[in-house]
Parts: structure tokens; C-alpha cells; sequence
């Protein structure tokens, strides 16, 4: 569900995504310079995204072992997003840059 507070607490629902619409078996999903950053710890596999009242808009793909499996915790910081094993206390940053193009 995407919803919001306002200033005197009131909870507004602007969407309601019904089971199934981000797809099954994300595990971590984090937000990051405005994108929303889903991932799999199973096998790997992401996704880059933005969320609105319209929807979701999903930008990227990455398939399976795209990115290596197991990471137990990502978060957002200013130089990217900090990928953690708690299994084996391994570490890794990675971030994205934007590209557009013309019409």
C-alpha cells in the first residue's frame, strides 16, 4: 500500500497493490536516491524502480547472479549502497549512475 501521513496523524491510502504486483520472493528492498532498490538474497537477482500513485515504473532489470547471492542487510548511504554479510562479515558499495536519453 502507498500511503501518507499528514500533520495531524491522519493516515491517507493513495494505492492499494494487490499480492503479486512486485513479483514474489524480494528480500530486501531499499530506497535510494529517489529509486526504489529490490533484491534477492537467494539468487542474486534486482531491480531499480520508482513508485507513485500512477504505479510502479521499473527502470532495470538484473537477472539471477547478476549480483552475488547471500548479502544479509543493504542500506542507502551518501556514496551508494552498502552490502553486508552477517554470515561472513564480507562488505561491498555499489551505486548507479543515471543516463538519459533524447526522444
Amino acid at each position: 500500500m502507498l500511503g501518507n501521513v499528514d500533520a495531524m496523524g491522519n493516515h491517507k491510502i493513495i494505492r492499494v497493490f494487490l499480492p503479486g504486483y512486485f513479483g514474489a520472493g524480494w528480500t530486501h528492498i531499499v530506497s535510494h536516491r529517489g529509486y526504489l532498490f529490490f533484491y534477492s538474497s537467494a539468487n542474486g537477482m534486482a531491480a531499480i524502480g520508482k513508485i507513485s500513485g500512477n504505479g510502479f515504473q521499473q527502470f532495470k532489470f538484473y537477472p539471477a547472479y547478476s549480483f552475488s547471492a547471500g548479502w544479509t542487510h543493504i542500506v542507502s548511504t551518501q556514496n551508494g549502497l552498502l552490502f553486508y554479510s552477517k554470515d561472513n562479515g564480507a562488505g561491498a558499495v555499489g551505486d548507479w549512475e543515471y543516463s538519459y536519453s533524447s526522444p
